[in-house]
């Protein structure tokens, strides 16, 4: 069967029919995505619950992350920033879907 939860409210004990005896499940799926350009924290949410849940044997997907990183130079961002005059949004991480840059160099998994 095909147990629905959200991760931070699921409750093993209350679907204790939907799994092994043990507690364990067969799949762990989950929708997040990494965290190092999103924010969604899914290694560190999933880390803690997979590794209680997860059935010997058992499949999480995605089952593994690589993020990457690469220098550009995005004229409209930078001037965005700029805007605001001061030095921390200068230096702030900003997650943008880049329609005008240039790649500076290739994109390295970090």
């Amino acid at each position: 069967e095909l147990v629905h939860s959200d991760m931070r409210s699921f409750d093993a004990a209350s679907m204790a029919s939907f799994c092994h005896s043990e507690g364990t499940y067969d799949a762990v799926v989950s929708e997040l995505l990494g965290s190092l350009g999103d924010n969604e924290l899914s290694p560190e949410c999933l880390d803690g619950i997979v590794d209680r849940i997860l059935a010997p044997g058992g499949v999480s997907i995605p089952r593994s992350y690589t993020s990457y990183i690469a220098p550009v130079s995005a004229y409209r961002a930078f001037a965005e920033a700029r805007r605001y005059e001061d030095v921390k949004h200068m230096e702030t991480t900003f997650v943008v879907k880049l329609h005008a840059h240039h790649l500076l160099a290739k994109p390295l998994p970090c």
